[in-house]
């Protein structure tokens, strides 16, 4: 597997859940169709993505109770964790692969933390 998600693992243990294989399949569908993450993630001229301040993220998901995290490394199962933890190893998060997305426990947003470091944000 992949050494850096195992780092990451462990910074955010003990509120990190990973998904079971067909559950994280089933979520990456839904998270890819209804929020149009193609091959190289969001298309920013879509009129449902905007840019998002890394403190305006940590505003939007510090009131959550758990979040999903996906990678662009399609392999990686997906996990849940809390937003604490997220802020806290934002850099071990976004190092697992070139593109992250951070999703709302109740699927309405996503966020992705691309390549360059660029955060976009798209709701429904």
């Amino acid at each position: 597997m992949n050494p850096y998600f195992d780092e990451c693992i462990e910074r955010l243990k003990p509120t990190v859940e990973i998904l079971l294989e067909t559950d994280s399949n089933k979520l990456k569908e839904k998270i890819r169709k209804d929020f149009d993450i193609g091959i190289r993630g969001f298309n920013p001229k879509s009129e449902s993505v905007s840019p998002i301040s890394l403190i305006d993220f940590k505003e939007k998901i510090i009131d959550l109770t758990q979040c999903y995290i996906m990678w662009d490394e399609f392999s990686l199962p997906i996990i849940k964790t809390s937003p604490i933890k997220i802020v806290e190893n934002f850099d071990d998060i976004t190092a697992v692969s070139f593109d992250t997305w951070i999703i709302d426990e109740n699927y309405n947003w996503v966020i992705e933390i691309n390549h360059e470091g660029v955060l976009y944000l798209s709701s429904r």
